[in-house]
């Protein structure tokens, strides 16, 4: 799969118009993903309404953005950074990469069944 995938983008070639990255046209989508409520945020409303703590609602609304964006970012970075060592990593032939690959499928398998048994078994009581 590697290999096709590696073939195929190397035969696409992909002109990007530089006048549909610039700002103004990134403008428009940003606001409305920020226009979507955040679950937390809303918790945090309810919470300090009961308590009567605007002040303290807008603070923790701040710091749970600035987490948010944070943590966001920092995950997309490495992922652009690492998908040409991953790539380079995956269209190697050699033993011990194939080996990796399997245990790294086999644990995420058997991950998943025990948490699908963990909830099998946690309705059952």
């Amino acid at each position: 799969i590697v290999d096709i995938l590696n073939t195929k983008s190397r035969n696409l070639k992909i002109k990007i118009d530089e006048k549909q990255n610039n700002f103004k046209n990134l403008i428009l989508p940003f606001l409305i993903i920020g226009l979507v409520p955040c679950e937390g945020a809303i918790l945090l409303l309810i919470f300090s309404i009961s308590i009567d703590s605007y002040l303290l609602e807008i603070i923790l609304v701040i710091a749970m953005s600035f987490g948010m964006a944070l943590t966001i970012s920092t995950i997309g970075i490495i992922s652009i950074y690492s998908k040409k060592g991953i790539i380079k990593l995956a269209s190697a032939k050699t033993g011990i990469v194939k080996t990796i690959s399997i245990a790294i499928q086999l644990i995420g398998a058997v991950i998943i069944l025990l948490f699908g048994l963990l909830l099998f078994l946690s309705k059952l009581t």
